[in-house]
């Protein structure tokens, strides 16, 4: 009997082609507003973590923040961190993290007659190696080069190619703003990231920098690697009470840095992508109870224009309930026909939506297989009150019916 109703339901669906699809539009459309913001929202949640994990999960990031006594943010400027901040620190850690200064701006590279908008960074020893930076063409900066804020830098993949032209950029001197220094390394590319690309940053000496190009001895951050089989929450420790004694903070009074450890920070960023898929989602589900409003809608009408055959078959034997399931099986089959092709459709949009804006293609499976579920649920859910009212028809009354 069941068989048999699906193949009923089919032929329903088939004979009244446009009228099947018009009302299949409803769930097409939410089924793939939900597939696709789900697919997208998990591709920027894996963009996200995965570009803070690159950092390195035993990565502690120190910056200039107040900060209240339960770790929220206070909303206005702080003193910068400054060498005499990190210097301290650098001390105090030594026996158990890799210490590392950081200075950023931006500004423009210029080479002859070409220029390019790059991130420029000041960076102490160890950054590229903290960093994981491989260097595809030339050297890294040596330690000498850096403590004596040396005028040679690295440039990113993407500024060589722009200011070079496809030529070999090592020994040639580039101008940044009011400072020049000479090529000695390509960094590897790197790609876009969310908060831009890292392709078109020079890094150089941190002394240089602050000397020739800032004129300020301000940070822009600290980074601490915490050696193998050392507490980072030791280290975190350590660190807050260097800071807090060259920051001069006594007592109860709140701190002007912030110190958090980097899988702390994956975590707060793979769970805030995650609220905001989950809103994306509830949203776009709106669609899939209009769609199935409108499955509701047509079955009604179906009810009504069958009302003679629903007579005809109760005459020859029908039971109620078998009128009951034959509605229900079509409107279900209407529902989960209609997930189906949304969820095509919906892996198409995400695909292609992630393409452009350059974020991994992450769909998932449970969620595709929930949403055909929920497709169907939609589906017995409306199609219950038009089934049921078929299901209670008068035999004489509905034979008797034009």
């Amino acid at each position: 009997m069941l068989l048999q109703n699906i193949i009923l339901a089919l032929a329903s669906i088939a004979r009244h082609k446009l009228r099947s699809l018009l009302t299949l539009l409803g769930i097409i459309i939410g089924v793939a507003a939900v597939i696709a913001m789900l697919t997208v929202g998990n591709g920027a949640r894996d963009r996200i973590t995965g570009e803070v994990a690159e950092l390195g999960g035993n990565l502690i990031s120190v910056w200039a923040q107040y900060v209240t006594g339960d770790g929220s943010f206070v909303p206005r400027q702080a003193p910068a961190l400054r060498m005499r901040d990190f210097e301290p620190l650098m001390r105090n850690l030594r026996d158990s993290a890799d210490v590392i200064a950081i200075s950023e701006t931006s500004g423009q590279a210029i080479f002859g007659p070409r220029s390019a908008d790059v991130t420029i960074i000041g960076v102490s020893e160890a950054y590229a190696v903290i960093r994981n930076w491989r260097v595809t063409e030339g050297r890294p900066l040596e330690r000498w080069e850096i403590a004596s804020g040396a005028g040679v830098c690295l440039i990113g993949a993407q500024a060589a190619k722009t200011l070079f032209a496809g030529e070999s950029p090592l020994r040639a001197r580039i101008r940044i703003g009011p400072a020049a220094c000479t090529v000695v390394g390509v960094l590897a590319s790197r790609g876009a990231t969310l908060g831009g690309s890292e392709d078109k940053t020079v890094l150089l000496p941190l002394e240089n920098l602050q000397a020739r190009i800032e004129g300020s001895r301000n940070l822009s951050s600290i980074l601490i690697m915490v050696r193998e089989g050392v507490s980072a929450g030791e280290v975190m420790s350590r660190a807050k009470e260097s800071l807090r004694l060259t920051r001069r903070i006594v007592g109860d009074q709140n701190d002007d840095f912030m110190v958090e450890d980097n899988a702390e920070l994956i975590r707060h960023a793979s769970r805030l992508a995650g609220i905001l898929t989950a809103f994306l989602g509830s949203v776009a589900g709106i669609s899939l109870l209009v769609g199935g409003i409108g499955i509701m809608n047509i079955m009604l009408v179906s009810v009504a224009e069958r009302t003679r055959e629903i007579g005809v078959r109760m005459a020859i034997g029908a039971r109620p309930s078998d009128i009951l399931l034959q509605f229900i099986v079509e409107a279900s089959a209407m529902a989960l026909l209609g997930g189906a092709i949304g969820i095509g459709l919906g892996l198409l949009i995400a695909f292609i939506t992630t393409a452009l804006i350059d974020l991994p293609f992450a769909p998932d499976a449970v969620s595709i297989a929930a949403i055909a579920l929920l497709s169907m649920l939609i589906g017995l859910v409306f199609g219950f009150f038009p089934a049921l009212r078929g299901a209670r028809l008068d035999p004489i009354e509905a034979l008797r019916h034009e």
